[in-house]
């Protein structure tokens, strides 16, 4: 009988949503595309677009927690530096859950502004 391990669902889990977001955006992402990963935790997704899709990803979350070299912006004051239309994607990848309402609005309201084309990808309200 084989045991799985807390690690072993953990990377499981993590695989299978990379595959499931990786999925989700072929076909959008193009090679050379500029993209900003908003809520980008350690970086474990945008170095899975940027490698899969050979694009430009930068971070951007409230505290640097990556693990990748990324580009790095700390929201929220990274909103204001940032110019209109300076990345051909914006992704939010399970972050907007993680958000109050009017910030959550706040957020969008900035991705649309910063982003040629905003992605979203959440398994939360």
């Amino acid at each position: 009988m084989q045991t799985h391990s807390k690690e072993n669902n953990n990377a499981f889990v993590c695989s299978w949503r990379e595959k499931q977001l990786l999925d989700g955006y072929r076909g959008e992402i193009n090679s050379g595309s500029s993209v900003l990963d908003v809520g980008c935790g350690n970086g474990t997704i945008g170095k899975a677009v940027a490698d899969a899709f050979h694009a430009n990803v930068e971070g951007a979350d409230v505290v640097n927690m990556l693990s990748f070299p990324l580009p790095f912006h700390a929201l929220p004051d990274a909103w204001n530096t940032l110019q209109d239309r300076a990345f051909d994607f914006v992704m939010l990848n399970d972050a907007l859950h993680h958000m109050q309402p009017e910030i959550q609005i706040s957020t969008l309201r900035h991705a649309l502004r910063v982003g040629k084309k905003v992605l979203i990808f959440d398994t939360h309200p």
